[in-house]
């Protein structure tokens, strides 16, 4: 795999075989915790880090920040966008086109959320 892109840490560990030396992971750092054996968070971050690009990015309280929690894979996306193969603004042409109906405030809010992942810096 090249990419990798989780929304739980957790998540990232199950496909951490498929990724080579050249791969990267992006992970938000809230754990969904649905079972009663989830793992340390602390060891799930060991193992993550391990990756040579990894970027660990706490998009769930980034996106309180923004108030709305609705916007945390928009969040990821940005992180994820200079891994991608897409220029920024081909990216943001297309949340454009998948929010313009929306009306101008939601798609602000989703520009805003895109713009806070993409200049994350760890």
């Amino acid at each position: 795999a090249d990419i990798i892109i989780s929304l739980e840490p957790m998540e990232s560990l199950r496909y951490l075989p498929y990724l080579n030396d050249e791969s990267w992971l992006i992970s938000n750092t809230s754990p969904f915790v649905n079972i009663p054996n989830y793992p340390n968070i602390e060891k799930v971050f060991s193992e993550v880090k391990k990756v040579k690009n990894h970027v660990l990015i706490p998009a769930e309280e980034m996106a309180k920040e923004l108030g709305s929690d609705k916007v945390v894979n928009m969040i990821i996306l940005g992180a994820s966008a200079p891994h991608l193969g897409f220029t920024k603004d081909e990216m943001l042409k297309a949340i454009e086109q998948m929010f313009k109906n929306k009306g101008q405030d939601v798609l602000d809010l989703n520009f805003k959320a895109f713009e806070l992942g993409y200049n994350f810096k760890a």
